[in-house]
């Protein structure tokens, strides 16, 4: 019996499938992590809560606007997904909610490993492209929050993968309708990245091949639907979208295209598109290369890698345009993962044409290293550079496994009388290298973005004294009277359960103790709120960072700023705390009422 059970064992140990639910398990963990160790995860977290709340509550697919942002409710996918969650399992939906949406984010990582062992034929080079993916710092971070991004980004691999399998099977083409419907009602930028990563396939194929493909014009049919669709929803319902997002689109300069000419460049690109391939098989004809993979040398490597680090030392000296930025010496130590992973990418860029199906991952990788490439020399508003990391990344660690693999086939002669021992010892350093890669980006997922230590920019982390805060506020004080100042994290949970908030407009109520520097602030004047009821505090904000936005503000609390609040006119009405296994204070949350009778009665002078 222990025979058959060890070669049982030994079987499954060897099967692919094995790997591939490892690996999937893997990337559902790194997800999940954050919702586990804390009441929430997720500084937008609120806005998505509270559109779920009103999805259950409401049973309508568009609910009411968010008082933050005004184009959520158009995209109720991820309410509808939670909240039909929440009615078969009973479970709260601020408990539910962090925890589920987080597992679609691990199962595009699963999604993924189809898609490239259809394209490749190698099941090992589509495990390793997986492993890289379900560890790489950007998808893990972003896909890690209960966020519409999340979503979409699982129905984004889902509909690439029925795309490509839908050009050999039509047995395909009804999930890949059904899938690419429900990214349309999903997510607005996702669905942008989708289409154009379908556009530049399509024109890779046709340019680098000797005829049209066999299925170009299903391929057309389909790409023009779901533009065309997608174009619709957001004119008919989306309407926030269509009026911003469109409009603000295409930017040259001063030139800035309407929402109807983008439109119609979109379908004149598609077409033109595919009249230049036509044009590029005629002058340049396409014949198959070797399959011999060059070989990458560590000269090269570390010149990219090198190259790389040069560029975020820039970045270092003068902030990122699009969101003032600046990486800290700790942030690109924690990025050094990353980069030795984009560097082998750049590597297997020179193998692209000895790769199988190299047009269709040159043109899905193109597509988005040109719209990022775009938005970062146009400081587009809309196509911000830094979203569209998670996307790109997917396409480009398919590069990685290959320019991983060309470095390890170099002869390393230059090393001499360490040439023998590489050569025998390869066997072990190539899984070794890949072990390290992946558990040095898995640890550096969280730390990297850690507010405080690295890039300064917000915090994610909701503890259970927060939501207790905002649970008090919900039951004692009037919803239609009070306006609540906070940060971007905690306001957006208290618009959740109705209040009126600040909107990330005060400052100088978080870094100043001078009652005449946030007087106007805290009366609301020049800003579009009544005066200020409550401010809400916690340790984060205290310790750490106000976020107050994506646009560079922020805010940072000294010990005069936070004292300010235990005199007049600020009374502490409510305080929370979350406590460690040894009875320490970790985490706390305040609620301060401001006495406007005070104020009013010239009891406290703020002028």
């Amino acid at each position: 019996m222990r025979i058959t059970i060890t070669q049982h064992i030994r079987h499954l140990v060897h099967h692919w499938f094995f790997w591939v639910m490892v690996i999937t398990g893997i990337a559902i963990f790194l997800r999940a992590l954050p919702a586990f160790m804390n009441a929430a995860w997720g500084c937008d977290f609120g806005i998505y809560y509270g559109l779920t709340n009103s999805f259950v509550s409401n049973g309508e697919w568009i609910g009411d606007s968010p008082a933050w942002g005004g184009a959520y409710q158009y995209f109720p996918v991820l309410y509808a997904i939670t909240g039909g969650a929440h009615w078969l399992t009973g479970i709260d939906i601020l408990t539910l909610m962090p925890k589920l949406v987080p597992i679609f984010g691990g199962l595009s990582v699963l999604i993924f490993y189809f898609i490239v062992n259809d394209l490749l034929g190698d099941r090992k080079k589509a495990l390793l492209a997986s492993l890289f993916l379900a560890v790489l710092p950007f998808h893990v971070y972003q896909t890690s929050q209960a966020a519409p991004l999340t979503i979409g980004n699982f129905f984004y691999m889902l509909s690439f993968f029925f795309f490509l399998r839908s050009r050999t099977s039509s047995k395909y083409l009804f999930g890949l309708v059904i899938s690419t419907i429900l990214m349309i009602l999903t997510h607005h930028l996702t669905m942008y990245f989708y289409l154009i990563s379908i556009v530049f396939v399509l024109f890779f194929e046709n340019a680098r091949n000797s005829s049209w493909t066999k299925t170009i014009r299903q391929d057309m049919v389909y790409l023009f639907g779901a533009s065309t669709a997608t174009f619709l929803y957001w004119n008919i319902v989306a309407t926030p979208v269509y009026k911003g997002f469109m409009s603000h689109g295409i930017v040259f300069g001063n030139i800035v295209f309407s929402t109807e000419m983008t439109i119609a460049l979109f379908y004149v690109v598609c077409c033109g598109l595919l009249g230049i391939a036509w044009g590029i098989r005629k002058v340049w004809p396409y014949h198959e290369k070797s399959v011999v993979l060059k070989k990458s040398s560590p000269a090269l490597f570390f010149g990219v890698l090198l190259g790389l680090l040069v560029l975020l030392g820039i970045v270092f000296l003068f902030p990122l345009p699009w969101a003032q930025l600046y990486f800290t010496p700790k942030s690109i130590a924690y990025a050094l993962p990353l980069l030795v992973l984009i560097t082998l990418g750049v590597l297997g860029l020179k193998q692209a044409q000895r790769i199988a199906n190299w047009q269709i991952i040159g043109g899905w990788f193109s597509a988005l290293f040109l719209s990022f490439v775009y938005g970062f020399l146009s400081l587009n508003s809309t196509l911000l550079p830094h979203r569209h990391l998670e996307y790109i990344v997917a396409p480009l660690l398919i590069f990685s496994v290959y320019g991983l693999y060309s470095l390890s086939r170099y002869d390393y002669s230059f090393l001499a009388s360490w040439k023998s021992l590489l050569l025998k010892k390869r066997q072990l350093l190539y899984p070794f290298a890949v072990v390290l890669l992946v558990a040095s980006n898995a640890a550096s997922v969280y730390p990297s973005y850690l507010a405080w230590e690295s890039l300064e920019v917000s915090y994610e982390t909701i503890t259970a004294d927060n939501l207790a805060a905002i649970s008090w506020l919900d039951k004692q004080v009037d919803h239609n009277a009070s306006v609540i100042a906070a940060d971007h994290r905690l306001a957006l949970l208290a618009e959740a359960v109705g209040f009126n908030t600040t909107q990330d407009k005060p400052i100088y109520l978080w870094n100043s103790s001078k009652m005449s520097d946030f007087s106007d602030e805290l009366r609301g004047v020049v800003y579009n709120y009544s005066r200020v009821t409550h401010v809400i505090v916690d340790s984060l904000m205290r310790d750490n960072i106000v976020h107050i936005g994506f646009d560079g503000k922020k805010a940072f609390m000294t010990n005069a700023s936070y004292d300010k609040f235990c005199v007049s006119p600020f009374e502490l009405v409510y305080r929370n705390a979350t406590y460690n296994r040894e009875f320490e204070e970790m985490h706390w949350t305040e609620v301060y009422y401001v006495n406007w009778s005070q104020i009013e009665d010239g009891m406290v002078f703020i002028r």
